[in-house]
């Protein structure tokens, strides 16, 4: 495995070769660590080798260096600078909808993860509506990062519009430690929510109920053809129904009423 530690790799990267910038995920972890104003994100990651790299110093650099017109380039300025505009000239591409970075995440994805613009997320779905279907290397559709991330409301709504069958799809989604210290505002542990074993076969509706997003839940519980109701009765691989994950998390009367 190659780890970026300097500018050309990161245009490598852009460009569609195979070299993780930052640990094992760039987007994940360059973005959600240094794009969520949390001052508990440490300013350097660990790699594969074992030696750390400055995060704080490449995104530095990235900054200053022109865009290069690639699809990659954008995508990765957008998630990382919110820079959503920079996206315009490729959505409407299905090649752009399409590409994957090395955990197997979309543009869709990506997008969902770091709450980008409802109007962009429903364009990639509109470009390739197979996207609301495609799987990460975790086996997360775009629905599993909404529901983990606590998107809005109105993407999950989109999300579900373009593929009703996910709410009820298993994977192996965890967080990443940034996003679990936002978690923990709403009574989350680290332990729990970057657990691959506590996670494991996690529903999008296991998510939203696991983050207390009620608004989410409802959504996901009403999903077309009958796939909410029948989420409700899919357990995770430790054999717990999502009323079990709302149980465990001082759910509302009314949303363990509509689990039941």
């Amino acid at each position: 495995m190659l780890v970026a530690t300097d500018m050309e790799k990161w245009k490598a990267f852009g460009q569609g070769a195979a070299v993780v910038p930052v640990g094992s995920d760039q987007q994940h972890h360059v973005a959600a660590a240094l794009t969520a104003g949390q001052s508990r994100t440490p300013s350097s990651r660990s790699v594969s080798d074992g030696s750390t790299i400055d995060t704080d110093t490449v995104v530095a650099k990235l900054l200053k260096q022109p865009a290069n017109g690639t699809g990659m380039d954008a995508l990765l300025r957008a998630v990382v600078y919110k820079q959503w505009e920079g996206l315009a000239n490729h959505v409407s591409e299905p090649s752009f909808c399409k590409m994957t970075d090395r955990r197997g995440c979309t543009p869709l994805h990506l997008t969902v993860s770091h709450n980008g613009p409802l109007s962009l997320i429903k364009t990639l779905l509109k470009t390739w509506p197979g996207a609301a279907a495609a799987k990460d290397a975790d086996g997360a559709t775009a629905l599993h990062h909404a529901a983990a991330k606590r998107a809005s409301a109105e993407a999950v709504a989109a999300l579900l519009e373009a593929n009703p069958e996910a709410v009820k799809l298993q994977s192996t989604l965890k967080l990443t430690v940034p996003d679990a210290e936002v978690a923990a505002g709403g009574g989350l542990t680290h332990a729990i929510a970057t657990s691959a074993e506590a996670t494991r076969g996690f529903t999008p509706l296991h998510w939203a109920l696991l983050m207390r997003s009620t608004e989410i839940v409802e959504l996901l519980l009403e999903a077309e053809g009958g796939h909410g109701k029948e989420s409700a009765a899919v357990a995770c691989a430790a054999g717990r129904l999502p009323l079990h994950t709302a149980a465990a998390n001082e759910p509302s009367l009314a949303t363990i009423k509509a689990i039941i």
